[in-house]
């Protein structure tokens, strides 16, 4: 601590720079590491990431093979598809920790709310 006390009087290290951060992120996951703390870990869920996989390599495969000669404008329907099928295994794989807000638990605790006056 006493270190990013002293790292913090440089102006490259200054609070709110993302080396500042990532040190900062370290020493949190070492201290709770250490002091036996179970952190929740974002979990990929491998088994969508598999069938999009599934679906989309034999669609590029065919896309691939249509257009050797030359394009043919009918090999859009699979590229596309396999396009998709890519850009979702990528936001499976890489997705932000942040949960969206539930607005359902929202409305239901107004309707609990009411209820009760």
């Amino acid at each position: 601590m006493e270190l990013l006390r002293d790292l913090e009087a440089a102006e490259a290290f200054t609070q709110g720079t993302w080396t500042h951060q990532v040190l900062v992120g370290h020493i949190t996951l070492e201290v709770a590491k250490y002091a036996g703390v179970e952190l929740p870990r974002r979990r990929v869920p491998w088994g969508s990431v598999i069938f999009a996989a599934l679906i989309g390599g034999p669609l590029g495969y065919l896309t691939y093979t249509l257009n050797q000669n030359g394009f043919r404008w009918y090999s859009l329907f699979p590229g596309i598809v396999a396009a998709l099928m890519g850009i979702a295994i990528l936001g499976m794989i890489f997705a932000s920790d942040e949960e969206a807000p539930e607005e359902a638990s929202e409305a239901e605790d107004l309707e609990h709310e009411a209820t009760q006056v």
